[in-house]
């Protein structure tokens, strides 16, 4: 697997960078601008390891020669018809607001290992470039000199405003190397420090990268202009890669993803953080208002929407259309979340290369499916001031239209027979295991307590990075389908028909999140402002129609608090608020059932637990009725409690039983009515089937 690195020194420089007056903005880019004009330099070298010739290996491109796409990484010129891979990207993703241009020296650069003696490192060989360049002028593949590559002056402040003046020294550098042992295949990193002093003045950034691979090279750029490691997020995060927000590794796309993305495109979130604003839109984050057939901010929150919102949702990638919904009830001490909502409509329709699945060509990858997208953005939404460059990663996860469940792992291993046919551990899904509240997704990582320190040895009762499976294969109905699931499948698309909806009671549902700031540890310790509980919430998000523009008319609102689907519901904690002001807060339908029961998918990283002679990294669930809150059971409506699980009614909370309606409590949980709660039914069995309640 591909790993995207940042060299010690970006983190290192960047700590100091807050003591000037000016205030840092995310809009303004975190060392390089986000938007502009810029030119990159790229240059192509060589090792020739004369000395040693068994280190000749690497034949990433023809030796002595550049490589065949030399031209199609950038466009020297701006143009409406880019050819350029990371030039059409950006042009795509600010709609022309960023303008990533570049080009090549005009010659490949080859260095004898016996010319670099001791020094064959990689500042060896950048010093090395750096003298060739000075020695022998800068020139580029299509004539540009060493001007055409200074248009900024090197920001040493991260998050200020870039000044768009020439200072002397080359904005970027980008060293492609073949056959250089200092950095792997496939492999790169970036940083904000000098490549080293071209006509006497250094160089404003760099980045070295082991062959122009688009997907390593956008990312790692990216970092100067998103910020380090900690904005690794749509599948650019890595084993070792940083502290995250989640358990779990996320798949997604994003500009920070790299290579287990599911789309190639930018999202909603990086272009709200960036200020990529549609020239013809007033908000980062808008739609089309079906009233009014107008652009509105669909920036929503309880307090400026509590009506429903029927909007148009226009091509994301074309128009810039998105809707951002934040979850109500959190406790202010914890982190804040929201939900996007993006249109894809793919490569078919918006003919752009970015807006389709990772390894699409491959015949065992489905194409990705026009519809609805939606992922899950935890706090990382400050964009001015100290903090703005602060925070962890794998901020965002993405919410699948076939939803969260326990996954289950085979121990012996199957090949993937998809782009690498590497062995892997096949997972599976079980029957009425789905666990929408606390489950994993095809597009996370499934995680493990697989052994101990060494390499081999028997499980240790924590769960490590390095213990986490990519779903590349899923058993189903006895037979391996290989489709690569963490990187997107159709079935992960929103439409008309049975995914269309996301609410309180559907897999996906819309309730919040818990999350576990940690590596290979629990850095918080489990504390705040980890969420450390789902609350439920009554929002619903409805696909309403898929019309012939590629619009997809979408309502989201709030107070919705019926439950019409069977539910299996684990967490260590789950709150019902009060929504509803003298309503019932959760009204389940007749014939469903609502099930308390214990989550198999790790919720902490340590100190596991045993149900039925399982291994467990969950709490039994406790669900808590908040103050004034109402249940209501129609008839023939369920609600059980399994596997040591609690429901605790809180002072002035009811739960109303139709005199049909079961309420099963298995010989290990129980029911805590606290003083002032009330459970009222019409049951001439009220005496034997509530013998277990007791007040606290």
């Amino acid at each position: 697997m591909v790993k995207a690195r940042l060299i010690g020194t970006l983190i290192l420089v960047f700590l100091a960078q807050f003591s000037f007056g000016q205030e840092s903005e995310s809009k303004n880019g975190w060392n390089l601008p986000a938007s502009g004009t810029i030119r990159i330099l790229m240059v192509f070298v060589e090792i020739d390891y004369d000395n040693t010739p068994s280190l000749q290996k690497y034949e990433a491109w023809p030796k002595g020669e550049l490589p065949p796409d030399a031209d199609q990484v950038f466009d020297p010129q701006y143009s409406d018809n880019l050819k350029g891979r990371i030039s059409q990207y950006f042009d795509e993703s600010s709609f022309g607001q960023y303008k990533v241009l570049g080009d090549y020296f005009h010659e490949p650069i080859t260095i004898k290992e016996s010319e670099l003696g001791s020094r064959v490192s990689r500042y060896g060989v950048m010093q090395y470039v750096s003298n060739y360049m000075t020695e022998k002028g800068v020139k580029s593949g299509s004539g540009l000199g060493f001007n055409d590559f200074d248009l900024w002056t090197n920001n040493e402040r991260a998050g200020k405003l870039k000044i768009a003046e020439p200072d002397g020294g080359i904005d970027h550098i980008m060293m492609v190397v073949r056959n250089f042992h200092g950095v792997g295949l496939s492999t790169g990193f970036a940083s904000q420090g000098s490549f080293g002093k071209i006509n006497g003045k250094k160089s404003d950034s760099h980045s070295v990268f082991a062959g122009t691979d688009f997907q390593i090279m956008r990312h790692e750029y990216s970092h100067l202009v998103f910020g380090g490691n900690n904005f690794h997020c749509g599948g650019g995060q890595h084993n070792g890669g940083g502290t995250n927000y989640f358990i779990p590794l996320q798949g997604g796309w994003s500009t920070m993803g790299n290579y287990n993305s599911m789309f190639m495109t930018c999202n909603a979130w990086d272009r709200d953080r960036l200020n990529w604003i549609h020239p013809e839109k007033e908000f980062t984050i808008s739609a089309i208002e079906q009233s009014s057939v107008k652009e509105v901010n669909a920036d929503l929150s309880l307090e400026k929407a509590a009506k429903p919102i029927t909007f148009i949702l226009r091509d994301f990638v074309t128009s810039g259309d998105a809707i951002r919904v934040k979850l109500p009830y959190l406790d202010s001490t914890e982190y804040e979340q929201w939900i996007w909502i993006e249109n894809h409509q793919t490569e078919a329709f918006n003919k752009s290369p970015f807006d389709q699945f990772l390894y699409t060509n491959e015949p065992c990858k489905p194409k990705a499916k026009p519809g609805i997208y939606m992922y899950l953005q935890v706090d990382k939404n400050i964009k001015k001031g100290q903090k703005t460059f602060k925070g962890y990663g794998d901020y965002l996860r993405v919410m699948p239209a076939n939803g969260f469940y326990d996954a289950f792992t085979e121990t012996e291993k199957t090949k993937t027979n998809c782009v690498n046919n590497m062995p892997v551990n096949a997972f599976y899904k079980k029957r009425n295991f789905m666990n929408p509240l606390t489950g994993t997704s095809d597009v996370e990582n499934t995680v493990t307590d697989k052994m101990g320190k060494e390499k081999g040895s028997e499980p240790d009762g924590k769960i490590t990075r390095d213990e986490t499976d990519f779903k590349w294969v899923e058993k189903r109905n006895g037979t391996y389908q290989s489709e690569l699931q963490h990187m997107g499948t159709p079935a992960h698309a929103f439409g008309l028909g049975s995914n269309d909806e996301v609410s309180m009671g559907t897999n996906p549902p819309s309730s919040s999140v818990m999350t576990l700031v940690s590596l290979d540890t629990d850095m918080l310790k489990s504390r705040k402002p980890n969420n450390r509980k789902v609350v439920l919430n009554g929002i619903k998000i409805k696909v309403l129609s898929e019309n012939q523009d590629g619009s997809i008319t979408v309502e989201v609102g709030y107070n919705n608090t019926t439950i019409n689907e069977n539910q299996r519901w684990c967490a260590d904690s789950i709150v019902l608020p009060n929504i509803k002001q003298n309503e019932p807060s959760l009204v389940l339908v007749e014939g469903k059932t609502i099930r308390i029961d214990r989550g198999f998918t790790p919720t902490r990283v340590s100190n596991p637990d045993t149900l039925n002679h399982q291994t467990l990294f969950t709490l039994p669930t406790t669900f808590t009725i908040a103050e004034n809150s109402t249940v209501q059971l129609n008839k023939k409506a369920g609600l059980e409690l399994r596997n040591k699980s609690t429901m605790i009614l809180k002072s002035g909370s009811t739960l109303n039983l139709h005199r049909r309606a079961n309420l099963i409590v298995s010989d290990d949980s129980r029911i805590i009515l606290e003083d002032g709660a009330n459970i009222n039914h019409k049951s001439r069995r009220k005496a034997k089937k509530l013998a277990f309640l007791f007040e606290l």
